[in-house]
């Protein structure tokens, strides 16, 4: 699958409670390693089946053979800008 500057993805992840009733606490893996951060649930696309996973949305700011960069909704503990460089098997494009 192509990406594009702009296009808007959704990252899997793994999905736990967060500190408020509108916010969850995501873990996901970039190609330096796993990131976890605070996104609210409505930067989050839930898997009906497993509340437990689901992909965190982002938008795709530079893409390589290799991986995607992605800018992600939501505040991350290891990237302050929450830009992260995702491989494409981590992406699912998600019409605007």
């Amino acid at each position: 699958m192509t990406f594009k500057v702009g296009d808007l993805v959704g990252v899997s992840c793994a999905i736990q409670a967060g500190p408020f009733p509108d916010e969850k606490l995501v873990t996901l893996e970039t190609s330096e390693g796993q990131i976890s951060g605070f996104v609210k649930e409505s930067g989050l696309q839930l898997d009906a089946s497993d509340p437990e996973h689901g992909r965190v949305k982002g938008t795709v700011v530079a893409a390589t053979e290799e991986s995607i960069v992605v800018k992600l909704f939501g505040s991350f503990f290891t990237t302050a800008q929450g830009v992260a460089s995702v491989r494409r098997n981590n992406l699912t494009r998600i019409a605007a």
